[in-house]
């Protein structure tokens, strides 16, 4: 069912609300990905292993709509700024956010050489930050996708983006047989096509938001075709995974503009979707921590229904206690003069990583500022 406000600014706060939300859902499934593939892998006994075998199949199927909504979302609300004046976006667009990539890359590394036992992706010493800086490794590589990705759109913005983002397509299925070591940086490669599909088709996201019930009916099936498919064939399985993430996207952004349309979702996607930041740099440490405080104390004992259900749930339950310890060390940093982590020297970013207020322009306005 498609919204039809009265007014553009109306439409640009409706648009925000579902662009937001679109963040929120991906930003607590990386969250959720994190505390099952790193903490509770960790926790579970053999005897209740299919549980978390259950868990670890759905975080891994989700592989093919988190990162890509998040940087179709990322590329929509960039998508105005790459035909604007370079003084006006390098601050804030790029500046900015590799401030903030390099800053928390220096942290990470001090925290993780503390907290050893969480597996993640992390810089350990001085060579590894000076290549991070460089290319991304770390699990920060989010952050330096933005700032490179923002770069590469801007310089191809006098190409026809049809091209741009078939070759980006091209890119993306290319990228595992180059055999790139760190997985990061091999999806710095894969996930440009959906930043460039998101700024240079902007009205096509759009109508993803607004698909009826029949195209959305008929795109879920495709998907779970395409799905079923994947999981069968043993060969190809990147381009398969790349046609089912193709078609998975837009159902993702529907359901971000349903969740939308219902105003306690609506409030907790407006929330959570303008302050991707601090859940982003900060769920790793926190989830560190956790995994530090109940490594020791959390017992999975029996294979009875109340077992199983405590496992089913715990990862829901970790994942929204690091979402709001997230919050707890934001305002703690920032109380005692740490709030330049979070907004730093060049003004606030108007990044995909907070509240984006600028209206998407038309094709025509678009043509009309390139010419």
């Amino acid at each position: 069912m498609s919204d039809t406000p009265s007014s553009p600014a109306s439409m640009t706060d409706r648009r925000m609300i579902w662009a937001d939300t679109a963040k929120a859902l991906a930003i607590v499934l990386v969250v959720l990905h994190h505390t099952v593939s790193k903490h509770v892998d960790l926790l579970v006994p053999d005897t209740l292993a299919g549980v978390e075998a259950g868990w670890l199949g759905v975080t891994h199927a989700l592989k093919i709509v988190r990162m890509p909504l998040f940087f179709l979302v990322s590329g929509l609300l960039a998508g105005p700024s790459l035909t604007r004046q370079w003084r006006d976006v390098a601050g804030k667009r790029v500046l900015n956010v590799y401030f903030l990539y390099a800053a928390w890359l220096v942290i990470h590394m001090g925290v993780f050489m503390v907290l050893v036992d969480l597996p993640m992706n992390r810089v350990r010493g001085g060579t590894e930050l000076v290549a991070d800086l460089v290319v991304a490794s770390s699990g920060l590589w989010y952050l330096y996708a933005l700032v490179a990705y923002f770069l590469v759109a801007r310089l191809v913005t006098s190409a026809d983006p049809r091209i741009v983002v078939a070759v980006a397509a091209v890119v993306s299925l290319a990228a595992p047989a180059l055999g790139i070591d760190a997985v990061n940086r091999e999806s710095l490669l894969q996930h440009f096509v959906y930043f460039a599909f998101g700024a240079f088709f902007p009205h096509v996201v759009w109508g993803m938001a607004r698909l009826d019930r029949r195209d959305t009916t008929l795109l879920a099936s495709a998907t779970a075709v395409a799905f079923t498919a994947h999981l069968a064939i043993t060969v190809g399985g990147e381009t398969t995974r790349f046609v089912v993430s193709v078609l998975a996207v837009p159902l993702a952004v529907r359901g971000a503009a349903a969740l939308a349309q219902w105003s306690p979702a609506a409030s907790v996607g407006s929330f959570l979707g303008a302050r991707t930041l601090p859940i982003y740099v900060l769920h790793v440490p926190v989830l560190a921590v956790v995994h530090v405080l109940l490594v020791d104390i959390v017992r999975f004992e029996g294979t009875g229904p109340a077992s199983v259900l405590a496992v089913a749930l715990y990862p829901l339950l970790i994942t929204g206690v690091v979402v709001l310890g997230c919050f707890v060390v934001q305002h703690a940093l920032t109380r005692v003069g740490f709030a330049w982590l979070f907004a730093p020297p060049f003004g606030r970013p108007r990044s995909s990583l907070g509240r984006q207020p600028e209206a998407v322009p038309s094709p025509a306005a678009r043509a009309a500022s390139a010419s």
